[in-house]
């Protein structure tokens, strides 16, 4: 099944966590509209940044984590701390709200977005380690 259809007439709202990358980043989204997102260095404590960064762009956009239907992350290839950490928090997060799960690919934000709005709900995401390419 194609994630994008609304749900009793209502949109999406997605939260795309990536620490794939030099720069992590969270995007979040609705079928169609990219509705606020944060970029910041990727270091070893991206998992407090992204608790941070979380909570302000959710605060921004006047929405709740209860109103989040699907979290996404991307899988790598990254630094293994980094992207472990991401993919942790996505994980958590997903179950703790109820929300669907998804791993997204891509460099560009716009290949990120598409992927998090088209990908199929996971279960588990398994970690692509590497390098972490440049953007």
């Amino acid at each position: 099944m194609e994630f994008g259809a609304e749900y009793a007439g209502m949109k999406q709202l997605i939260l795309i966590i990536d620490t794939a990358h030099p720069r992590a980043r969270i995007i979040c989204a609705d079928d169609t509209t990219v509705l606020g997102k944060r970029e910041w260095e990727n270091t070893p404590k991206v998992g407090t940044d992204l608790l941070v960064h979380i909570g302000g762009l959710l605060e921004e956009l006047g929405k709740q984590k209860t109103d989040i239907t699907r979290v996404a992350v991307h899988a790598g290839p990254g630094s293994y701390g980094l992207v472990r950490t991401g993919i942790v928090t996505t994980t958590i997060l997903a179950q703790a709200i109820g929300a669907e799960l998804a791993v997204v690919s891509g460099d560009s934000e716009e290949d990120v977005v598409k992927s998090a709005r088209t990908g199929e709900k996971v279960d588990a995401v398994e970690p692509k380690y590497g390098q972490a390419v440049e953007k």
